[in-house]
């Protein structure tokens, strides 16, 4: 991969994550290297989106995109 600089990791980063569907799993790694940011910076991320719940951390580096979905009956 050629040198990027940080801004166009973020921008990838970005595209990546918003664009995943529910079920959708990403790899730490992989992150790390398609968008060219340090591990710390993309675990950070995803660590983040895990509390918040828009990921789920499966085996090892490995995250899940969940539903935004509530389960239950609908109002």
């Amino acid at each position: 991969m050629s040198h990027q600089g940080p801004r166009t990791g973020w921008i990838r980063l970005e595209q990546t994550l918003i664009t995943a569907k529910p079920g959708d799993a990403v790899n730490l790694e992989t992150l790390v290297t398609e968008t060219g940011l340090k591990q710390a910076t993309v675990a950070t991320v995803m660590d983040e989106l895990t509390k918040v719940e828009l990921f789920e951390q499966k085996e090892g580096n490995l995250f899940v995109r969940r539903s935004l979905r509530l389960s239950g009956p609908e109002r």
